[in-house]
C-alpha cells in the first residue's frame, strides 16, 4: 500500500496516527518529500464508498475538502492534507466565525442536484431508522422513557412531500479544520448520503453556535421543522446512549442521557 502512496507523496520519511477513538478507519499522516497525504483505511466497507463517492462528487466540486490523490489498497483512501486546526478546539469569535462559514458551505452541499433512487421513502426510512434505534436501547435506557421516544416518531408523517438532498451527517466542529489563512475545510465524509437537511443540524446543540451556524446557512427552520428537528435531536440521543455503553464511554453515555432528558423535558 505504501508504495502506491509514494507515487503521489515521494519517498515517505515520516508518519503519525491521527486515528480517533473508537474511529471507524485508521488515519495516518504521510510526509513524503514531495508532498503530505492522509492515509485512510476504512474498517467497513459501506463508509469506505460513502465517502469515496462524496470526494468524487459533491468534494471535487464544492471545494474546502480534501483531494482524493489515489486509491492504494483494500477499502483505503489516499486524501491531500488540510493544514490547520481543529475547530472544536477554538472559542470566542473565531468558534462562532466558523460556525458561520461551515453553515455557508452546508448550504451549497444541500442544494447541491442530488438524484434520490432510494425506494423507500425519506419520511418511512426515517422513522424505521429510529424504531431500529429504540429496539436497541432496550436495556439501556428506561422502557418509560423509550415510550415516549416511540410516541412521537410518527411526526415523521409529516414529511411525506420533502426529498432528500446531499448531507454529510456528521456534521460538527470536530470535523472542521480551520486553515492558517482563517478559511474552513470540511473531512469525514463516511456517514455521507442523501438525507433530510435538517439532520446536518443534529451536532451543534450549543444556541449561540446554532444561531452562527444558521446565520452562515441563510435560513432558519419553520415551527414545524424545529418540531422535526427534535424529534431527529431525541434519536439521535438514544444512539448516543446505545453507541456508549458497546464502546464504555461513560462521559459520552451521560452527554446523550442528558441531552434525552432535555429534550423529553420540553415536549
Amino acid at each position: 500500500m505504501l508504495p502506491r502512496c509514494e507515487k503521489q507523496l515521494g519517498p515517505i520519511d515520516q508518519y503519525e496516527d491521527l486515528s480517533w477513538d473508537h474511529g471507524n478507519a485508521s488515519v495516518w499522516l504521510l510526509r513524503g518529500v514531495e508532498r503530505v497525504g492522509v492515509l485512510k483505511v476504512h474498517r467497513t466497507s459501506n463508509k469506505h464508498q460513502r465517502e469515496r463517492d462524496a470526494l468524487k462528487t459533491w468534494g471535487q466540486e464544492l471545494g474546502q475538502c480534501p483531494a482524493l490523490l489515489a486509491e492504494p489498497g483494500h477499502q483505503a483512501l489516499l486524501l491531500s492534507y488540510l493544514e490547520g486546526r481543529l475547530v472544536e478546539k477554538l472559542d470566542g469569535p473565531a468558534l462562532a466565525s466558523a460556525h458561520r462559514q461551515a453553515g455557508a458551505w452546508l448550504r451549497t452541499l444541500h442544494e447541491w442536484p442530488h438524484q434520490d433512487d432510494d425506494p423507500l421513502p425519506l419520511h418511512e426510512a426515517l422513522k424505521k431508522r429510529a424504531l431500529s434505534w429504540i429496539s436497541r436501547a432496550r436495556g439501556h435506557l428506561d422502557p418509560g422513557v423509550l415510550q415516549a421516544v416511540r410516541d412521537r416518531v410518527g411526526a415523521f408523517d409529516e414529511l411525506q412531500d420533502i426529498q432528500r438532498v446531499p448531507c454529510h451527517r456528521d456534521f460538527s466542529p470536530r470535523n472542521w479544520i480551520q486553515a492558517p489563512d482563517g478559511t474552513l475545510g470540511i473531512i469525514d465524509f463516511e456517514h455521507a448520503r442523501g438525507d433530510l437537511w435538517l439532520q446536518d443540524l443534529d451536532r451543534i446543540t450549543e444556541p449561540s453556535l446554532r444561531q452562527a451556524l444558521l446565520e452562515g446557512y441563510g435560513r432558519v427552520p419553520s415551527d414545524a421543522e424545529e418540531k422535526v428537528y427534535d424529534l431527529l435531536s431525541t434519536i439521535g440521543a438514544v444512539s448516543t446512549v446505545v453507541w456508549a455503553k458497546q464502546h464504555g464511554d461513560l462521559p459520552f453515555e451521560a452527554q446523550g442521557r442528558s441531552r434525552l432528558d432535555e429534550l423529553l423535558s420540553r415536549s
